[in-house]
């Protein structure tokens, strides 16, 4: 009777009759028996394996009740035949098999390869759906990465990887044998290992344990698998961020790197010393020559990493870029963005200790704001920031072309140009004038940077604008209540400097009311702003003011400094104006004698001085 069944299994795998082999093991499961033994014949092993596969996605129950009888039988063939069938079913039922965990842990050690494999790849599809399942039994797949099986110790690196990641306790083993993967023989090992072990990094990074000898391993990696370069250096960049002074003791191995023959290796470390100088810009300065030299070879990706390296160093170093500053120049019309980006950054630093020395790329800078790239435009502006901070007049009769694009930049590039024009409008408002009405639209912007900042610039020209806007003055009246405190110290400046122009009584007093309450915000900016913009105005503002006047003298003994020199300067025109009005306040004035700030105490000095004066020649009038 056995022949028969097996000619007829035979003749519906050779004529590819599965369902009619399906239809004939569901009347008699026991019949797959007979089906195993036919994996032992190279002909059909190829088609059982199909049906297998096929059988355990319709019919699992059935598959798994027989296969699981024959996981301990002494045939060979038919113990395969039972795993492959547990495996197939795992695949996509990985629950029907997490009753059979610990024979399938028994046959990791079976004298057949075949055998080992498929119940150490059944127990990997346990573990992706159910990892708890085999928590407990972490240690006893950790001897598998040393199985001569390529596939072994692929999966059981697998296997470690998923349990691990799971439980703590187990992450930082889990490290180690990633780390170990990167010496396997095996090209796929070694691939697989640095994927995982990216992984494993990026979401684990604050709870694993990184140390000198980690670091030092990855770094060496690094250099011998250029097959991987790009993934362990984004694994050392990360790693610098967090665990950079564990690089610091690295500092003369990744300098020696530098001056490899390996382009690629040379790039990866001067970029990766970007990453490091900035925090630790002493144990790396000495990779600066190295780096000019770089800059120098017709290699665009070594000038590009190694722009990237000194844009990093010239924050620590700026002067030791200064002779290569034609050079820098023209790598600001390179085609290449990190080119372009990384002189512009070292211009950028040259310019915040050496402006002069670079002064004369600022139509370049200009031009650069308008770049594709939003972070060049970023960073053009803050080199142009730090030129306009020594000296706001270089912008002279250039205002226009640094607005060309103001619309179509994003809101941090505005911001920045928005704080350029508020320097500038200080020194040469007249250049700025032209764009008051753009401002004016971004007086309702949601974006504080750029409602704040638009404010202060209408501020320092709102006096020069003809004829003066009422409306514009209204809306100001209502920024004083801004939610940030930016926008309401702005406001409460735009307001007094428009009060010099305004007739309405009125109005006026309106306006130095509001001020005089902004002395009770909560924020000195604004409590200053208030003080300086009752000085501006003072002319008409004191004729409101006059009798709370002890509102105004309170401040001197605020806890801001600018609070403090803000009511200095205030009192300095009320003594002018009418003496009398705070000559009772010599006692503040001469405890402020007591400040640590030379400015406080010499301002307070000066004003006391002046109040004896006006005391001694009208004695009568200060009774």
């Amino acid at each position: 009777m056995s022949g028969i069944f097996d000619e007829r299994m035979m003749y519906f795998l050779d004529t590819n009759n599965l369902k009619s082999l399906k239809e004939m093991i569901k009347r008699e499961p026991s019949s797959l028996v007979r089906l195993y033994f036919l994996l032992g014949r190279g002909k059909y092993e190829a088609k059982v394996l199909e049906f297998l596969k096929m059988f355990a996605n319709d019919s699992p129950e059935i598959l798994l009740d027989v296969a699981k009888k024959y996981l301990k039988d002494n045939s060979p063939i038919l113990r395969f035949g039972a795993i492959i069938s547990i495996e197939f079913i795992a695949r996509q039922r990985a629950e029907l098999v997490i009753r059979l965990k610990d024979v399938l842990l028994e046959l990791l050690s079976d004298s057949y390869d075949e055998i080992r494999t498929s119940a150490l790849y059944t127990l990997l599809y346990i573990a992706t759906k159910n990892p708890e399942v085999l928590h407990a039994d972490y240690d006893k797949f950790s001897s598998l990465l040393s199985d001569k099986e390529e596939m072994i110790r692929l999966g059981a690196l697998r296997l470690l990887y998923l349990l691990g990641k799971h439980t703590e306790s187990h992450l930082n083993e889990t490290l180690q044998y990633l780390l170990r993967g990167l010496n396997d023989e095996s090209e796929t090992i070694r691939a697989i290992s640095v994927e995982w072990l990216s992984e494993l990094i990026r979401e684990k990074i604050e709870q694993l344990e990184i140390g000198d000898k980690e670091i030092s391993f990855l770094v060496e990696k690094l250099a011998a698998l250029k097959g991987h370069r790009a993934k362990l250096f984004a694994i050392l960049n990360l790693l610098a961020k967090k665990y950079d002074s564990h690089f610091v003791k690295l500092s003369n191995k990744l300098l020696g790197m530098l001056k490899e023959k390996d382009n690629e290796l040379r790039a990866s470390i001067a970029v990766l010393i970007s990453a490091l100088g900035e925090k630790h810009p002493q144990e790396f300065i000495g990779a600066i020559p190295v780096l000019l030299d770089m800059i120098k070879e017709n290699k665009p990706v070594l000038v590009a990493a190694a722009l990237t390296g000194i844009g990093s160093l010239s924050i620590y170093s700026p002067e030791s870029f200064l002779k290569e500053i034609n050079l820098l120049k023209e790598f600001l019309k390179s085609d290449d963005d990190f080119i372009r980006l990384g002189a512009l950054i070292t211009i950028k630093n040259i310019a915040k200790k050496y402006p002069n020395a670079v002064k004369d790329t600022i139509a370049d800078l200009i031009a650069l704001v308008s770049d594709k790239n939003p972070e060049i435009s970023f960073e053009a502006l803050m080199a142009i920031k730090n030129l306009v901070s020594d000296d706001p007049s270089i912008l002279k009769n250039r205002v226009g072309d640094l607005m060309k694009n103001f619309h179509y930049l994003d809101d941090a590039c505005k911001a920045g140009i928005l704080w350029i024009l508020e320097r500038v409008s200080q020194k040469e408002p007249e250049d700025v004038l032209p764009f008051f009405d753009t401002l004016k639209e971004y007086l309702t912007h949601p974006n504080d940077y750029l409602r704040s900042g638009a404010v202060w610039v209408i501020a320092n020209i709102i006096e020069r604008r003809d004829p003066l806007d009422l409306q514009l003055v209204q809306k100001m009246h209502s920024l004083i209540r801004d939610p940030d405190e930016y926008v309401r110290a702005g406001a409460i400046l735009a307001l007094a400097s428009s009060l010099k122009r305004i007739e309405s009584e009125k109005l006026i007093e309106k306006i130095v009311l509001d001020i005089l309450n902004s002395l009770k915000d909560k924020s000195g900016m604004v409590q200053a702003s208030a003080l300086k913009g009752l000085t501006i105005c003072f002319d008409k503002a004191h004729v409101v003011f006059w009798d709370k006047i002890k509102d105004i003298m309170v401040k001197l003994r605020s806890d801001n400094r600018a609070v403090k020199i803000a009511a200095l300067q205030l009192l300095e025109r009320i003594i002018e104006k009418d003496f009398r009005a705070v000559s009772h306040e010599i006692d503040t004035l001469v405890d402020l004698l007591m400040e640590p700030d030379d400015l406080i105490r010499d301002m307070a000095a000066k004003l006391i001085e002046k109040l004896r004066r006006k005391i001694s020649k009208n004695p009568i009038e200060a009774n």
